[in-house]
């Protein structure tokens, strides 16, 4: 029971694979629904702001991302570049340090969030503030910023809110916090795309806590639902490993 413990120790790399893919299905999602998402709420006012903020922080990690390409460039690769692009300016590369790179985006986001915390704009700039934060080791800070907007009527970002909750406290610690946050995402109609990952983080905080059956259990109920696709299978893998370990 002790080897399987060491196993399946919850580690921050698990949580930030399942945020990311949270996020990228609620902006394909979002945008299939459009317009009329962010219009069918009167909070117009708060989304042009939000809007503006997002182009900021897009900006800046497009930037960095750029940066750090252009560093893993082979020397000969990226001196032919050059010779070709001349005009080329390779941009600043992040300094490492959360308030130099993101501090004056960070502070707009804070000052949304404190003023409409209700707002569907302040759910989705403290969930992509948060992944940053989460990048840069600021767990905590991201805690804070999202139990800020965790109220509200149970929809899509409501259920993504309550999945990176769930995963900053298990980041924490703290999963005794996390299986009881996550719970929410599971009652959670409107969340369903995220049920399985929830699922998978769920018994990885389970088996932290050395309560294997319980994870056996929800590895299973997503063996099950997800047969042929990626959860299903990573649920099994799980499930394969518990049982060489004699969990």
């Amino acid at each position: 029971m002790a080897d399987a413990k060491t196993t399946f120790e919850w580690t921050p790399q698990h949580t930030k694979l399942a945020a990311t893919t949270a996020l990228v299905l609620f902006i394909v999602g979002a945008a299939i629904a459009g317009k009329s998402y962010w219009d069918s709420s009167k909070e117009a006012k708060i989304q042009s702001q939000y809007f503006l903020i997002e182009k900021d922080l897009l900006k800046t990690r497009t930037q960095f991302m750029q940066a750090k390409e252009a560093s893993a460039m082979p020397a000969k690769e990226k001196e032919k570049f050059m010779k070709e692009n001349p005009t080329f300016q390779v941009p600043a590369a992040a300094t490492g340090d959360f308030e130099k790179d993101y501090g004056t985006v960070s502070t707009k986001i804070a000052g949304l969030v404190k003023d409409a915390p209700a707002s569907k704009a302040a759910k989705m700039a403290a969930l992509n503030l948060s992944e940053v934060q989460i990048e840069y080791g600021k767990n905590q800070e991201a805690l804070d910023l999202l139990n800020q907007v965790k109220e509200g009527s149970k929809d899509m970002l409501h259920g993504l809110v309550h999945s990176q909750l769930g995963s900053l406290e298990a980041n924490l610690n703290k999963c005794d916090s996390a299986v009881s946050t996550w719970t929410n995402v599971l009652t959670n109609k409107q969340a369903q795309f995220l049920h399985n990952s929830v699922k998978i983080k769920m018994g990885l905080c389970y088996e932290s806590m050395n309560q294997f059956d319980k994870a056996k259990d929800v590895y299973t109920q997503v063996k099950e639902s997800d047969r042929e696709g990626g959860m299903g299978k990573t649920a099994e893998k799980y499930l394969r490993l518990l049982a060489t370990k004699g969990a």
